[in-house]
């Protein structure tokens, strides 16, 4: 196979870093809180999921007019980031442009040195991802575990080259068009890896100089994801130890191959059943998340080869079986636990939700949408193993489940909660208004939508739909409810600038408009449409003044607005006059906040 994996053994450096420490500090396993808990942004959590691809390869790989069982399969997952391979000699670098382009999906790509002769000269691979492009690439990483490839000058060759991608991709005004591109470290595997990393760092002491974070292949056996077993770093500590060997601890990690063989058929195996890695999946990304890995790529997509017998372990590790179509339990859990966690939109600052859990013996983890729902996951990280049994002899068990309420220390206008997401469609169960919810947590990952009674909906995180041409900006300030607010430099009455807003529910709302007034601002009224050239119906005062001597962070009452239909409105904030002590006709809006009646 193109990665020879041993089994089981565009964005920027500052956002990386700033999104594993964040992750990191929403690890929560303890079921009481002293204080509402921060929430992550549901988006961001789903955009660190990929998944590994061979289009070199035959088989479901090329299968179709363009690759349609390949494409198709990856839009039914919903994945946005896929890890592939890279060499010189007639690569089908068209799969990775339409990936991109058509459905919204890019790449890390890694550009070995086995075959070139020149250790010093990647500018061949390097020119490929010039075309490319940054919208096609936003990640790529050298050799793939160098250090098990039977190179007895691996060491060597593995510095030589970091250093010459770091030097071109970088500094070499050739490709300056890509050097926002991230450049990882290698990844090293085997029984050896953290002796083979520290002999690396010996002879490259400043190899954190050379790459801007760091890339480990943290699998976890027939284990648990959050087993604490060290052998080949199948623990997520160990390997995150290991990663950080090389580029520091100060820099983000990514796990760029994970996941479990479903070979069953191969006696003494390091495999877990396909309902057991079904289960596991959803685990391993929120485990992954919570210890600050910036993005994981779940080892394969498709099984390599068709083994109906299960025998080899390397053809097992698909989301799908060999034909392309037949998706597994682990696919189902992905695409279930993106359906339900996809919120695409401009990044925001989530807020805090009041809850405890009546059990340490349970991990969770809180997220929130841009509409100002929150989605919690919970989950029991308990092993699917018959751990009395020696490794690799184990059998399958359902652990008993564990007895947790979660109450909600704030009003909640309605909890739906998500089971079963290694099924074909999660099962749920709605509960109105509910103050706790009993709950019998087993090793599946459950989710709990929470719509709290009232819901805000940053103004600098909604949809620019239309404007009337003055400028639109987001403006951060700490008085903002969400650290900023849209400021509108409208210089005439009949200005206008109209924003999506996601309606959870059709229902009535009473609706509430956050301002910042201060002394250039204008007079404004809302109207609301169910699409942007659908009808608008204004709603509230239709003068709201926005005048005042001094800046004010403050809010607006518009009153009862009822929708017929949940999803995306048209929310149009119009200029009506001004103050006549004021010195414009800007607005700036802070927030829109949606009281379910």
């Amino acid at each position: 196979m193109p990665f020879n994996l041993p089994r089981p053994s565009s964005i920027s450096h500052h956002t990386l870093v700033g999104i594993a420490s964040f992750f990191t500090a929403l690890l929560c396993t303890n079921a009481a809180h002293a204080a509402p808990v921060p929430a992550a942004q549901a988006d961001a959590f789903v955009d660190q999921i990929g998944v590994n691809i061979h289009v070199k390869e035959n088989g479901p790989y090329n299968a179709g007019t363009n690759n349609s069982v390949l494409t198709a399969a990856l839009s039914n997952l919903g994945v946005r980031h896929v890890r592939d391979g890279l060499d010189i000699y007639n690569w089908p670098i068209s799969v990775y442009q339409n990936l991109a382009q058509n459905f919204g999906i890019h790449c890390n790509l890694i550009l070995g040195y086995n075959g070139v002769t020149d250790k010093t000269n990647s500018s061949p691979l390097l020119d490929i991802i010039k075309t490319l492009g940054t919208g096609v690439v936003d990640s790529i990483e050298p050799t793939n575990e160098p250090n098990i490839q039977n190179n007895s000058t691996w060491l060597n060759d593995s510095i030589v080259w970091q250093k010459d991608l770091w030097n071109k991709l970088k500094t070499n005004p050739t490709y300056s068009s890509i050097s926002s591109i991230t450049l990882m470290g290698p990844s090293l595997a085997g029984n050896n890896a953290q002796t083979d990393a520290t002999n690396l760092k010996t002879s490259f002491s400043d190899s954190q100089n050379y790459m801007q974070a760091g890339n480990i292949h943290p699998y976890p056996g027939g284990w648990q994801p959050e087993n604490t077993a060290t052998f080949m770093h199948a623990d997520l500590p160990s390997g995150i130890t290991l990663g950080q060997t090389l580029c520091s601890t100060s820099k983000p990690v990514f796990a760029t191959e994970t996941g479990y063989t479903n070979a069953s058929g191969q006696t003494g195996a390091v495999w877990v059943s396909e309902n057991a890695s079904g289960i596991y999946l959803p685990r391993l990304f929120l485990n992954n998340a919570q210890h600050g890995i910036v993005r994981t790529f779940w080892y394969d997509l498709f099984n390599d080869s068709n083994d109906p017998n299960k025998t080899n372990p390397e053809a097992n590790f698909g989301l799908y079986n060999n034909d392309g179509v037949t998706i597994k339990p682990t696919g189902n859990a992905m695409k279930n636990l993106i359906g339900c966690l996809s919120d695409p939109g401009p990044s925001f600052t989530p807020a805090s939700f009041d809850y405890t859990l009546s059990s340490n013996a349970v991990s969770s983890m809180l997220f929130q949408k841009r509409n100002g729902e929150f989605w919690l996951a919970i989950w029991q990280p308990a092993s699917l193993w018959d751990n009395s049994r020696p490794y690799g002899q184990k059998q399958e068990i359902t652990p008993p489940p564990v007895a947790c309420t979660v109450t909600f220390n704030q009003t909640v206008n309605r909890a739906t909660t998500y089971d079963n997401l290694d099924a074909a469609s999660p099962t749920t169960a709605i509960f109105p208004l509910p103050a706790s919810l009993p709950l019998s947590i087993t090793a599946r990952v459950t989710l709990i939508r929470i719509e709290p009674a009232t819901m805000t909906a940053e103004a600098e995180a909604q949809v620019l739909q239309a404007s009337s041409g003055d400028t639109y900006r987001v403006s951060v300030e700490s008085g903002a409810s969400g650290g900023a607010n849209i400021v509108y430099e409208s210089n005439a009455i009949g200005d206008s600038y109209t924003c999506q807003v996601q309606i959870p529910q059709a229902r009535t709302y009473n609706v509430t408009v956050g301002v910042k007034k201060w002394n250039n601002r204008g007079m404004f009224g809302l109207s609301v449409a169910p699409s942007l050239n659908g009808v608008y119906n204004t709603h509230g005062p239709q003068n709201i003044d926005l005048y005042s001597v001094n800046p004010t962070f403050t809010t607006v009452n518009i009153g009862l607005v009822g929708f017929g239909s949940a999803g995306q409105k048209s929310f149009k904030f119009t200029v009506t006059g001004k103050n006549v002590s004021s010195a414009g006709d800007w607005l700036a809006i802070d927030s829109i906040i949606l009281q379910p009646q």
